[in-house]
Order: C-alpha cells, then sequence, then structure tokens
C-alpha cells in the first residue's frame, strides 16, 4: 500500500507492476496528531440559494450555470475562513452527479478549496430500479459519512454543516449518535431508520457501514452541526424537534460563523468579516445583529461570542 506522509500530494493510479496509468489525481492525507477537523457540509440552501419547490424552478436548475448559483451573503466568506485554518472541506448533496461540473466551476468561483464533493448517482440508481432512493436523504447521506468516517484517521473531529429544508439535521444527529456510541448496536441503528421510513436498501447499506465501525473507538467526535434555517423548512420532519446542544439551528451565515467561532473554530475577525460581506451584499446590519442577539439569548451561542464579532455599531 501507499504510505505518504500528511500533506497533499500528486497520486498516479495504475496496475501493479503495469507501465499503464489509469489516471492521476491531487491526494490530502490527514495527520494522526494533531488531530484534525473535518467540514462536511450541504450546498443547495445550505452554501447556494436554490429554489426547488416548483417543476419550474427545478427545470431552471437544469439549465443554471455556474456562474447563475448565488451563495447565500456571507456564505464564501465563511467557507473560506473555515478553510484557511487548515480544516478540509467536503459538500455532500443529494443533487445529481450531472451538476458536479457546474458546482466545481462555481466553488472555483467562490475560491474555495474544496477537498471532496459527493453527489447522487441517480443514473446508477435508475439501472437498478432503486428508485425509492431517488428521494431518500437520510439513508444516502448516512451512509457516505460512514463511509468517510472509515477513511479519516481516528481521532478526526467533525463539523456537519446543513439546513432545514429535507432532512440533514436527522442524518446528522444519527451519525452522531453512531459514532459516539449513543446508538449502541447496527440493529439499534436499523430499528431507528425503519421508524424514519428509511428505504429497505438504504438501511441496509447503513447498516453495513455502521457494522464496518463497529470496533472502533466510541467518542464525541461530531463536535457540532449547524442547520441553517430556510423559508422552505421540511414539512414532514421539523428541524425544532432534532436541535440540541451540538445541533444547533442558525438563521444566517453570521450565525453559522458565530456558533463555530464559540466552540473555537473560527475567531471573532472572522465572524466579523461575514458579517460585513453579508452588509455588503445589501443585508441590513441591523436586521442581521437583531437576530443574532435573540439567537444568543436561547443560547445558540455565546453573548460574548457575539460582542467579539459584532464590531462598532
Amino acid at each position: 500500500g501507499l504510505a505518504l506522509s500528511a500533506g497533499e500530494h500528486d497520486v498516479e493510479l495504475g496496475p501493479a507492476g503495469g507501465a499503464a496509468i489509469w489516471g492521476s489525481c491531487r491526494a490530502r492525507v490527514l495527520p494522526d496528531d494533531p488531530p484534525p477537523v473535518v467540514v462536511t457540509s450541504d450546498i443547495d440552501l445550505t452554501y447556494l440559494v436554490t429554489d426547488f419547490q416548483s417543476t419550474s424552478a427545478k427545470s431552471k436548475l437544469l439549465r443554471e450555470t455556474a456562474a447563475e448559483k448565488s451563495p447565500f451573503p456571507g456564505a464564501p466568506e465563511l467557507y473560506r475562513a473555515i478553510a484557511a485554518g487548515g480544516r478540509p472541506i467536503v459538500f455532500l448533496s443529494g443533487s445529481p452527479d450531472f451538476f458536479q461540473r457546474t458546482l466545481e466551476a462555481r466553488f472555483r468561483m467562490d475560491r474555495l478549496p474544496v477537498a471532496g464533493l459527493h453527489l447522487k448517482d441517480m443514473k446508477g440508481r435508475l439501472k437498478s430500479l432503486d428508485f425509492s432512493s431517488l428521494t431518500d436523504q437520510i439513508g444516502y447521506k448516512l451512509e457516505v459519512l460512514l463511509a468517510q468516517r472509515a477513511t479519516l484517521p481516528p481521532a478526526t473531529q467533525e463539523v456537519l454543516l446543513g439546513d432545514d429544508s429535507e432532512a440533514d439535521f436527522v442524518a446528522y444527529s444519527l451519525y452522531r449518535d453512531v459514532t459516539d456510541g449513543t446508538i449502541q448496536t447496527p440493529e439499534a441503528l436499523e430499528a431507528r431508520l425503519r421508524e424514519l421510513d428509511v428505504p429497505e436498501r438504504a438501511r441496509d447499506a447503513v447498516v453495513l457501514r455502521a457494522r464496518a465501525l463497529a470496533d472502533s473507538p466510541r467518542a464525541a467526535l461530531v463536535q457540532v452541526a449547524v442547520i441553517r434555517r430556510t423559508t422552505a423548512p421540511n414539512a414532514k420532519l421539523r428541524a425544532d424537534d432534532w436541535l440540541d446542544e451540538d445541533v444547533i439551528g442558525a438563521d444566517d451565515s453570521f450565525q453559522i460563523a458565530l456558533v463555530l467561532a464559540d466552540r473555537g473554530l473560527l475567531s471573532a475577525d472572522d465572524a466579523h468579516a461575514v458579517l460585513e460581506a453579508m452588509v455588503a451584499a445589501g443585508q441590513d446590519r441591523e436586521i442581521i445583529l437583531r437576530s443574532a442577539e435573540t439567537a444568543a439569548g436561547k443560547g445558540s451561542f455565546l453573548a460574548e461570542t457575539l460582542r467579539g464579532a459584532m464590531g462598532p455599531r
């Protein structure tokens, strides 16, 4: 096997001992010590402003170019600050994989160093007649998170970013509970997935991944999951029912930055830069700050964290 030191490497892939090269890639090897932090984020309605509530809106999405896709105000600054701390950013979306080139182009426009991009293989699911998985998000995202976990150094800490439009909060909460041992067995996990009407094939795939991690040490590996509140929340599952001290709701990019600053993952200056970017994009400073004060009052982050990031008023 490969024995690479921590850092980024150009890797060529091919048969052992053969002259042919199948392809090449840029690989990043994470250190065991200090424990790295990996950030996994949804895309639509978490990073990008996306409308898929109607047939015409979905049709428009198919034709959108990278330039026509719009990040939330302050989101590029937020994600660049995350990456500047040396934390790999992995995007995990239920969008079809034929959006890959467009999304990668958008990330390049926003100067985001992206370590990984997971999109749903719609063609493969259709070929296998696995129609139920086309709309399943909980099983899909939970399987990818567990598979990704198996590739990370054991002590790696994780930050998860999502929104309330589908079921990120459910997948993230279950993932946290599996990795920290709250859900102790694959059988208990399967029972939870049945309760949530996750399709059988997706349940089986998730349980298989969970069994592969069964011998791994259980610890509090998810530092925090932040859920952006949207104007199109899940009609069946309420995000507020899943929020707790580790799964926290946020109204905008500034509040996400404040939650991360509260956990020592960003600085007050980073959060302030997100605030200023939102104002520069046309957002009202006083409305942003009043909303943040309300969130601090509810315990989403400390009031002193907000004060440190506000700047002069």
